[in-house]
C-alpha cells in the first residue's frame, strides 16, 4: 500500500499526470488482492482436504 501511495504522490507532484499514477496504483492493488485471494483459496482447499481425510479415516475405523 505504501508503494501505491508513493506512486500517486510522485505522479501528482513530479510528473503532473495523476491519472497515470492512479491507474498504476489500482493495478498494484488489484494484483495484491488477487494474490491474497489465491492464498485464501489455497488454504481453503487444504482445509477441506484435511476434513475429508479425517472423515475417511473415521469411517474406516467404524
Amino acid at each position: 500500500m505504501a508503494l501505491a501511495v508513493l506512486v500517486i504522490l510522485y505522479s501528482i507532484f513530479v510528473m503532473t499526470q495523476p491519472l497515470l499514477g492512479v491507474t498504476f496504483a489500482t493495478w498494484l492493488l488489484g494484483l495484491y488482492l488477487l494474490y491474497r485471494f489465491l492464498q485464501f483459496a489455497t488454504r481453503f482447499v487444504s482445509a477441506v482436504e484435511r476434513i475429508a481425510d479425517a472423515l475417511e479415516r473415521r469411517n474406516g475405523e467404524l
